[in-house]
C-alpha cells in the first residue's frame, strides 16, 4: 500500500512586513541598504511556476546578522499581483531567522520614515496562514536558485588532470 506524506510548512521564524509605496524597486532597496546599513542586492527574478510570463523582483542580503536573511520581493508585475489577496502591498520585506527584538524596533522604525512609504504593515500569525502560498512559492525558487548555483560550479571545476611524465634523453 502507498503512503502519503503531508507536508506541513514551518514558517515561524519568518517575521513578514507588508510595504505600500510607489517606488521602484531599485530606488526602494537603495533607501533601504542606506538608512539600515544593509547591502541588498537584486537576485534572480522570482518566477511563478503557474505563469512563466510574470517575474518578480528579488534582493536579498544573507547573514545579516548571525543566522538572519533579509529580502524584499515586490508584489506587482505589469501591474498584476503576485499575492492577490495583499495587493494593497507593493512589496514584502521578509526577514528569516531570530533577530532581536532592538533589531526589528529599528527595521520598522526605518520603513516607516522611509520618504514615500505609506504603509508598514506586520502580517501577524493569521495573516501568515494566508502568505503560505507565497512563502511556499518564494522557498522552493531559493532552493532551485541553490542547486543551480550548485550544478555551475560543477561544471566551472576543472577536472583534475595526471601529470604526463615527459620522456627525457
Amino acid at each position: 500500500m502507498a503512503r502519503k506524506f503531508k507536508i506541513i510548512p514551518n514558517f515561524s521564524n519568518y517575521l513578514i512586513f507588508g510595504l505600500s509605496t510607489h517606488e521602484k524597486d531599485y530606488k526602494l532597496c537603495w533607501r533601504i541598504n542606506k538608512l539600515l546599513q544593509m547591502t541588498l542586492s537584486r537576485y534572480l527574478s522570482l518566477k511563478i511556476p503557474g505563469d512563466p510570463e510574470l517575474s518578480f523582483s528579488l534582493f536579498v542580503q544573507e547573514e545579516v546578522h548571525e543566522h538572519v536573511d533579509v529580502f524584499l520581493i515586490s508584489n506587482f508585475d505589469k501591474n498584476i499581483p503576485w499575492f492577490a489577496q495583499a495587493k494593497h502591498f507593493h512589496y514584502f520585506f521578509i526577514i528569516r531567522g531570530n533577530p532581536l527584538e532592538s533589531q526589528i524596533k529599528q527595521i520598522i522604525e526605518a520603513l516607516e520614515n522611509m520618504p514615500q512609504m505609506q504603509l508598514v504593515t506586520f502580517l501577524s500569525i493569521k495573516e501568515k496562514k494566508l502568505v503560505e502560498p507565497l512563502l511556499t512559492d518564494f522557498e522552493l525558487h531559493l532552493t532551485e536558485i541553490i542547486r543551480q548555483e550548485k550544478d555551475q560550479i560543477k561544471q566551472r571545476t576543472p577536472q583534475r588532470v595526471g601529470i604526463k611524465k615527459s620522456k627525457q634523453n
